[in-house]
């Protein structure tokens, strides 16, 4: 958009990033969710990324990396590593709901209660 700047647009001023905490001014990084420091798009949501469907006879949309940005923040527990990861809207209904049940333990970290099938 010409002439106008991400603030006016609703993209934030600054971003820091999940992973490692790096703060970004630069507007097209905020835009992807890309890190520099990482090397990495940490700011798009971790479905496909870092929580993968171990499915192999059906397909659900956690196989394949998610292009949406990441505003739920999440701990998940991937062996004996606790580590955060952010999900869309879309993927976080789903593992609160319980529709993704090969996550056998996440925590949301935004205060809002999961269904209460995960620890």
């Amino acid at each position: 958009m010409r002439g106008h700047s991400a603030a006016d647009v609703g993209i934030p001023r600054q971003w820091a990033c999940p992973d490692c905490g790096l703060v970004t001014r630069d507007e097209v990084a905020i835009r992807l969710g890309y890190c520099g420091r990482c090397s990495d798009f940490t700011g798009m949501c971790g479905a496909g990324r870092k929580l993968l469907s171990p499915g192999v006879i059906s397909t659900t949309s956690w196989q394949t990396p998610c292009t949406s940005l990441g505003t739920a923040p999440w701990q998940v527990l991937d062996g004996s590593a606790a580590r955060v990861t952010l999900l869309c809207l879309t993927h976080d209904e789903q593992l609160r709901s319980g529709a993704a049940p090969w996550v056998k333990y996440a925590i949301p970290l935004d205060g809002r209660p999961a269904d209460g099938r995960r620890s």
